[in-house]
């Protein structure tokens, strides 16, 4: 069973001039462009214990409706597979309600008996950086840093790079997220160690196009 398929998306900081006559600004950016019809379209590999492809699938994350919670707008994004897998266990996205509050993005976590609000990407944030996804659980994310060149398919990009650890007792998963300004999610690398044992990458999704 694939215990990190969730991987959320999002992206950050926007520098603009105001011109000659006018002190220079700073123009309010999003860490994830929250909009209705945002996609975005990835591929994703899986692999096994020893490196190999399990397979190659193609992942599109769209924000399809919104909600209000408690007065909050929050935003629905689903996971489309597209390539060969269609209908199988390669949805990369397990975050898939988003709301933007003034510290960042937030999301929701839990199960059957317990539902909370947990905070996914801070921003603003500076390298370093750690803070708790939720109250309730032993997860932590670290802010790797906040100039990462990243290369995909879509393009350069200059990223936020975002390490979120989980700890289920019998085995460990990393996930480590880049994220763009303004863009969104541009590569996640899914990281899985079990028993103690050596840790190896299981997934890598990569951003094709954004629209």
């Amino acid at each position: 069973m694939r215990y990190l398929r969730m991987i959320a998306i999002l992206a950050v900081v926007l520098l603009v001039g105001c011109g000659e006559d006018k002190p220079c600004c700073h123009v309010p950016s999003t860490i994830l462009p929250l909009e209705l019809g945002k996609q975005w379209v990835g591929t994703v590999t899986d692999y096994d214990s020893l490196g190999g492809i399990h397979y190659i699938d193609t992942v599109t994350f769209v924000i399809t409706r919104d909600t209000i919670i408690s007065g909050q707008r929050w935003f629905i994004r689903e996971g489309i597979n597209e390539g060969p897998n269609k209908g199988g266990d390669s949805y990369v996205g397990g975050y898939s309600l988003l709301a933007e509050r003034g510290d960042g993005i937030w999301t929701y976590y839990g199960d059957q008996s317990t539902v909370e609000q947990c905070l996914l990407y801070k921003y603003p944030v500076t390298a370093g950086d750690s803070y708790s996804y939720c109250d309730n659980t032993d997860m932590t994310i670290t802010v790797l840093s906040t100039n990462e060149s990243v290369s995909v398919p879509a393009g350069d990009y200059q990223c936020y790079c975002y390490q979120m650890q989980f700890d289920f007792g019998d085995f460990t998963a990393t996930e480590v997220m880049y994220l763009a300004p303004n863009v969104g999610m541009v590569k996640l690398e899914g990281y899985f160690s079990q028993y103690g044992g050596r840790e190896y990458l299981t997934v890598e999704w990569v951003l094709d196009s954004f629209l």
